[in-house]
């Protein structure tokens, strides 16, 4: 119902055939030391003015992790997001801060901010199981970040290097051709202060 609010604490929610939470029309969710699974997409989160924080929990093995959209606003901390057929999280033009996840082994890309999305990223982890791994990929890239037109503006590839090193690459493809960049996606990525 527009304008709900919930929590959602120390609970299993498996085998849906859409989404395993769905939050929408204004509505807001805390959840908890939750734990996710099986369902096309683990968390969905969208429409002006809806708000959802998600922590402590373990959101895996679903088509797509979490998305969140259409001007939703998302708080994703301290969570487990892996073993998605796609992405672990899609960010399409609403904002998030993601802060301390552990976002592995996804077949596409751990993070994805498409179409104005903006988000903060501090001190996530990525593997290198990443984007088809199991496909001989030696590295993968963790956030991809693509303008309104769907072209690569900015790949941000984030890589783990033996057991204690990330990577930072940037590419910046097609600048040419985009004549309006205030509908490109922004982020700011902060390493962990052992990775500097």
């Amino acid at each position: 119902a527009g304008g709900a609010m919930c929590t959602v604490q120390d609970s299993i929610i498996s085998g849906n055939t859409r989404h395993g939470v769905t939050v929408q029309e204004g509505s807001e969710l805390t959840m908890l030391c939750c734990h996710v699974d099986h369902s096309s997409t683990g968390l969905f989160v969208t429409g002006d003015g809806t708000v959802c924080t998600v922590e402590h929990s373990h959101v895996e093995r679903c088509d797509r992790g979490i998305v969140v959209q259409d001007s939703a606003q998302a708080v994703i901390r301290r969570n487990r997001i892996r073993r998605h057929a796609q992405e672990g999280i899609n960010i399409t033009g609403s904002r998030a801060e993601i802060t301390k996840n552990r976002i592995t082994r996804n077949g596409a890309e751990g993070i994805v901010l498409l179409r104005g999305g903006h988000s903060n990223l501090r001190d996530n982890r990525f593997d290198d199981k990443d984007k088809a791994g199991s496909k001989g990929t030696p590295y993968s890239m963790a956030v991809l970040i693509k303008d309104d037109a769907g072209g690569d503006m900015i790949a941000a590839a984030c890589q783990r290097i033996s057991n204690d090193l990330i990577a930072v690459m940037s590419q910046l493809d097609g600048m040419e051709s985009q004549s309006d960049s205030s509908s490109l996606s922004s982020t700011n990525i902060e390493l962990p202060e052992e990775f500097d």
